[in-house]
């Protein structure tokens, strides 16, 4: 598995309980797909202790070059309302054999 910071672009509400965030990392994200996925986690921070899994919903992209991605998730429980504020950075983790 391969770490990385992803910084929190935007965390859009689209329905009650559902959201979509914006993250960008300083990786290539051209090879990137909708459905692969990333495992989050809160920076710096014990709880939660593992990881969450979230799939690459769409591309954020700048001049036609992909800067980011997407996740849509569903806030249930207290692991996932811990996600964090507009800036905060998240430890990002994909699988070695990903395409991105």
């Amino acid at each position: 598995m391969q770490n990385q910071k992803a910084t929190i672009l935007y965390n859009r509400i689209i329905a009650p309980e559902h959201y979509r965030m914006g993250l960008r990392g300083p990786v290539d994200y051209s090879k990137a797909r909708p459905g692969q996925f990333v495992m989050l986690r809160v920076a710096d921070q014990l709880a939660p202790l593992l990881r969450r899994p979230f799939s690459i919903h769409r591309l954020i992209s700048e001049s036609g070059t992909p800067t980011g991605f997407e996740i849509l998730y569903r806030v249930k429980g207290i692991c996932w309302k811990c996600l964090g504020p507009l800036g905060a950075v998240l430890n990002c983790q994909r699988p070695c054999n990903a395409r991105l």
